[in-house]
């Protein structure tokens, strides 16, 4: 599998996983110039950003380490860009979805998936 499927896979097994907690998924891989934000979801009075970030292992840290102050900018950014061209007015709240899997012939085996709510503020 290409680094870009096993995003697309992870990104399905966030999305279920949002799904079957009670959130709502409003849209996926929000593109303009600032950047991309993976999944757009609704959960109570929130518009949830969510980065999903996956790993085979964690030699280099954490999957949420990779969403850096730099990364957190661009995210806000690309936030900000989406209210603009949407009509939404609810509050935003920043989340991080940290995946561990294993390779598995042509498939991967997720590990485990770690949801952090609110994982960086708008500064």
């Amino acid at each position: 599998m290409t680094t870009k499927q096993i995003g697309d896979v992870c990104e399905d097994y966030a999305k279920e996983y949002l799904e079957k907690n009670g959130i709502e998924i409003i849209l996926t891989n929000f593109y303009c110039r600032e950047g991309e934000i993976d999944i757009v979801a609704r959960e109570d009075e929130y518009t949830v950003f969510v980065e999903v970030k996956a790993r085979q292992n964690t030699l280099f840290g954490m999957p949420c380490e990779a969403v850096t102050k730099s990364k957190q900018k661009k995210l806000i950014m690309a936030a900000q860009r989406y209210f603009e061209q949407s009509e939404d007015e609810m509050p935003a709240r920043f989340d991080v979805i940290e995946i561990l899997y294993k390779p598995f012939g042509e498939k991967i085996c997720v590990e485990n998936i770690n949801h952090i709510r609110g994982a960086f503020e708008l500064t």
